[in-house]
C-alpha cells in the first residue's frame, strides 16, 4: 500500500504503456476478421475452380469432333464469298461466322481459314471506317493471333 493517492493508477498506466497487451475484445475482433477473410478466400477459390471447369469443353470423341468440324467447314465457301462481296451487311455476317468458327472449337480450323485467303481481306477491313465491321474484324484477327 502506498501513501500516495494515485500510486496505483500511475503504476497501471505505466504498465499498460510499457507492455501493450491485446485485450480480449481486440483479440476476438481480429480472430473474427481473420475467419471471415479465410471464408471469403475459400469461396473465391471454389468459384474460380468452377469457372475454369465450366470453360473447358466436354470431352468429345475424336470421330464426332472431326464430323462437327467438317460440317462447319461445308459452309466455308459461302462465308468466303460473303467476305469478298461488296455488301457491308453480308461482310459483317460472314465475319461473325468466321469469328464463331474460330472461337468455339477447341482446335479451330485455322489453317483451312488461312488457305481461303480471307485474312488479307480482314486486315483490309480493319482500315475501313465502318465501326461494326471493324470491331468484328478485330475480334476475328485476335482469334488468329491467339491460336498461332
Amino acid at each position: 500500500m502506498s501513501y500516495r493517492p494515485n500510486a496505483n493508477s500511475r503504476t497501471e498506466v505505466r504498465r499498460d504503456r510499457y507492455k501493450v497487451a491485446v485485450d480480449a475484445e481486440e483479440g476476438r475482433r481480429r480472430r473474427e476478421d481473420t475467419m471471415v477473410e479465410i471464408r471469403k478466400n475459400r469461396r473465391e477459390e471454389c468459384l474460380l475452380k468452377k469457372r475454369r471447369e465450366g470453360l473447358q469443353p466436354q470431352q468429345i470423341p475424336p470421330a464426332l469432333h472431326s464430323n462437327v468440324v467438317e460440317k462447319k467447314l461445308e459452309h466455308l465457301p459461302t462465308m468466303v464469298a460473303g467476305v469478298w462481296s461488296d455488301d457491308n451487311n453480308l461482310q459483317l455476317e460472314s465475319t461473325t461466322q468466321f469469328r464463331k468458327l474460330l472461337s468455339i472449337e477447341r482446335t479451330p480450323p485455322i489453317e483451312e481459314v488461312i488457305q481461303t485467303g480471307v485474312v488479307s481481306r480482314f486486315v483490309e477491313f480493319l482500315m475501313r471506317g465502318w465501326r461494326k465491321l471493324r470491331t468484328s474484324r478485330v475480334m476475328t484477327t485476335q482469334r488468329f493471333m491467339k491460336r498461332l
